[in-house]
């Protein structure tokens, strides 16, 4: 994932190259406020492609016109699904996601953090997400024990006790020793899709460092595991 910060506007890329030669093209671009405060989003996009070049889905949001769109074209026909949304302040899509979690967990807030993220499933659709940090975590393969786990799923109310086990669900982790760097996670490609596990290049064994509160905005990009991630 690679970050330009260009007149007040991030602009964070990611290219995703999976084993299969399957890959993902993602972009978003975020305001920088004040000193201190979290980017938001502007706009996002996720193109995902199949080992051949062929666009698979497409995911797009303008939360300034409030227009969004998803396209599906796994059948082989067209499937569009259109609306305007009133996007909900501080709306994350795609890996920007990752921005607040390391926030929530620098500050070690407690209980949960409560966020909103914009998806499709299939049409498009802001999604309320609870994130907190996993009571039961599992080392992440190939890294330290000391890697923090956190567990994100749509929070839907009283409804939850029913619905939980059916709702897909987001496995992340994190190095508390340098500064909350994404490390790896387990997740859904895309609505209804296969289950990934991703592990970056740099998720080994290496010396630990203190921890320490990172720079707003920081975000580190991906290595490889089961799906190559670059």
């Amino acid at each position: 994932m690679s970050i330009i910060r260009r007149s007040g506007v991030l602009i964070l890329r990611g290219e995703n190259r999976f084993d299969d030669g399957q890959y993902d093209i993602e972009t978003s671009r975020l305001t920088v406020s004040d000193a201190g405060a979290l980017p938001a989003l502007i706009e996002f996009n996720h193109m995902f492609y199949t080992a051949e070049g062929s666009v698979l889905l497409e995911a797009h949001a303008d939360v300034r016109t409030g227009l969004a769109s998803c396209i599906d074209r796994r059948s082989g026909d067209q499937k569009l699904y259109a609306t305007k949304i009133e996007f909900p302040a501080q709306t994350w899509a795609g890996a920007s996601v990752i921005l607040p979690i390391q926030r929530f967990l620098r500050e070690s807030s407690p209980g949960t953090l409560s966020l909103n993220v914009f998806n499709c499933a299939p049409s498009p659709k802001v999604l309320a997400v609870a994130v907190e940090a996993s009571p039961k975590p599992r080392r992440l393969t190939g890294y330290l024990p000391g890697a923090v786990e956190i567990d994100a799923k749509p929070d839907f109310g009283w409804l939850n006790f029913f619905v939980d086990p059916f709702v897909p669900k987001l496995h992340a982790w994190f190095d508390p020793g340098h500064e909350w760097e994404f490390v790896g996670a387990m997740l859904s490609r895309y609505y209804s899709g296969p289950e990934i596990l991703m592990v970056t290049a740099r998720a080994r064994p290496r010396p630990r460092l203190p921890a320490r509160a990172s720079r707003a905005g920081t975000f580190r990009g991906c290595g490889h595991a089961i799906f190559r991630i670059h």
